[in-house]
């Protein structure tokens, strides 16, 4: 899943329900905004080049590989990093 130059948001206003992306999830140049949702990435989520990734308060991101932040990361809701993920700040 690739996001660039512009903004996805993941909302079901109804219930909060969990997708699965088992591949890498990029972030470059745009924004990610989960929102009433938990988005479950198999892979790694790379966030860069002024990207943004938003977890809102009721939603959640679990990432089960590695994870490299070099934009920005807002979160009021949960990140999971599961066991084994390199969590790779911006520098």
């Amino acid at each position: 899943v690739n996001v660039s130059a512009g903004d996805v948001e993941f909302f079901d206003g109804l219930a909060t329900k969990t997708y699965s992306i088992t591949s890498d999830v990029l972030i470059d140049d745009g924004n990610l905004t989960l929102d009433t949702v938990d988005l479950d990435v198999g892979n790694d989520i790379d966030v860069q080049n002024g990207g943004s990734l938003t977890v809102e308060s009721d939603a959640a991101g679990n990432v089960t590989s590695n994870a490299d932040f070099a934009g920005t990361i807002a979160n009021d809701g949960e990140i999971e990093l599961l066991d084994g993920v390199l969590l790779t700040p911006p520098v």
